[in-house]
């Protein structure tokens, strides 16, 4: 008899959590909205803080000016190499 009472238990608790939810939907809703809302905040300022940190460590170990040195050495290597093999051909 006991599984009886049980399923007539599950049934009154979920009508109580349909009425709550009939009555209560808007906040609910909004609960959720803040919830994300919040999220996606902390998400922007941890990606902007992020992108500060990078910014000063580059221009703290001068990155930018590297990266241009080391292209510029590796186009005068190829420039070079292209040199040595038209000298070659003539």
């Amino acid at each position: 008899m006991r599984d009886g009472y049980s399923f007539l238990y599950l049934l009154i608790f979920f009508m109580v959590i349909s009425m709550f939810i009939r009555v209560f939907w808007p906040v609910i809703l909004v609960l959720i909205i803040v919830i994300i809302l919040y999220y996606l905040y902390i998400r922007y300022k941890i990606t902007k803080e992020i992108n500060k940190q990078v910014n000063q460590i580059n221009e703290q170990y001068d990155y930018n000016s590297w990266m241009d040195n080391a292209d510029s050495s590796t186009n005068k290597d190829v420039i070079d190499v292209e040199f040595t093999e038209r000298k070659e051909k003539e």
